[in-house]
């Protein structure tokens, strides 16, 4: 499984459905960030929202990229908030199971009708501790500090295995989980950075992306 090849292909999928979920889930939340951030020019909101649509629709993508080739998509967040991405994936990659935790629960109330999701009020620790599944695909959101990014991946490491796909989100020198994952990226046989426009306070926003890590 490439990477390179999985992301490349991305160009030809069909984003209507994972739109329509951005737009229930999380363009209400993205239009007040905007509205607190004071970016008031009708353009660049909608250039900003446009741009909030591709991480979720790619990330469906890869799922059903791994899905295809692996027969299966186990989905690991770490840092639900409202469930954009865990939902996203839940409808639209028929088989998936989702796996994910936050310390506060504000999911929205969608997430509540989905049979394959499983929440964990708590930590990455504690969502490890709970899933007995291999995992295929992590998406790493939580805290942004110093070391929370290499916490939540020894966490998570042993559900792993080398064609894991890991994403890891908010890739910026603004925190300093940038630095944890740029340490973290250096033992992947495959990695990237993808940029991804802005986000709704304007700043910039960032994935970085691995594949067989080097136990």
């Amino acid at each position: 499984m490439k990477l390179k090849n999985i992301i490349d292909s991305f160009s030809s999928f069909n984003t209507k459905e994972c739109h329509a979920i951005w737009g229930e889930v999380s363009e209400p939340v993205q239009i007040k960030k905007l509205d607190q951030a004071g970016i008031t020019s009708p353009d660049l909101r909608n250039q900003i929202l446009d741009q909030l649509k591709v991480r979720p629709a790619l990330l469906s993508h890869i799922a059903k990229e791994i899905f295809s080739l692996r027969g299966r998509c186990n989905f690991l967040e770490v840092g639900t908030a409202e469930g954009l991405q865990s939902i996203t994936i839940a409808k639209t990659v028929v088989g998936s199971k989702v796996f994910t935790c936050d310390i506060r629960d504000v999911r929205h109330t969608s997430f509540h009708e989905l049979t394959n999701t499983s929440f964990t009020l708590g930590d990455s620790k504690k969502l490890a501790s709970e899933v007995t599944d291999n995992i295929d695909m992590c998406w790493i959101d939580g805290a942004h500090d110093h070391y929370s990014v290499v916490s939540d991946f020894l966490s998570i490491l042993s559900l792993t295995d080398k064609e894991t796909i890991w994403i890891f989100d908010d890739f910026d020198k603004r925190f300093g989980c940038w630095y944890d994952i740029n340490v973290i990226l250096q033992n992947f046989e495959e990695s990237c950075i993808l940029e991804l426009g802005s986000t709704a306070s304007g700043n910039p926003s960032a994935i970085a992306l691995g594949i067989g890590f080097k136990k």
